[in-house]
C-alpha cells in the first residue's frame, strides 16, 4: 500500500477485488488515500506546472533540431507551414 493508492499488476482482477473490498471496509484509509492522491495531482499536474513542462519539452526539441541542422550544414530552421 502506498500513501495514495495500491500498486497492482495489469489483469490481476483477484488482487484488485481484494483491494477494493479492503477499502470499502476501511473508510478512513480510503479517505486518506483519496486526499493524498488529490494532493499529488494538484502538486504535479496543475496548469502552471504543465505549461512549464511543455515549454521545456519544446525548448529541448528546438535545441535538438538546431544541433542536427548545424551538423547537416544548415543555417536555418523552418517553422510553420511548408
Amino acid at each position: 500500500m502506498n500513501e495514495n493508492g495500491f500498486i497492482l499488476f495489469a489483469k490481476n482482477t483477484e488482487l484488485l477485488t481484494k483491494r477494493l473490498f479492503f477499502l470499502t471496509n476501511n473508510l478512513p484509509i480510503a479517505q486518506t488515500m483519496g486526499l493524498q492522491g488529490r494532493k499529488r495531482v494538484n502538486n504535479c499536474w496543475d496548469v502552471e506546472t504543465m505549461v512549464q513542462r511543455t515549454s521545456e519539452v519544446y525548448e529541448e526539441l528546438i535545441s535538438r533540431k538546431l544541433s542536427s541542422s548545424r551538423l547537416l550544414g544548415r543555417n536555418e530552421i523552418h517553422t510553420g507551414c511548408r
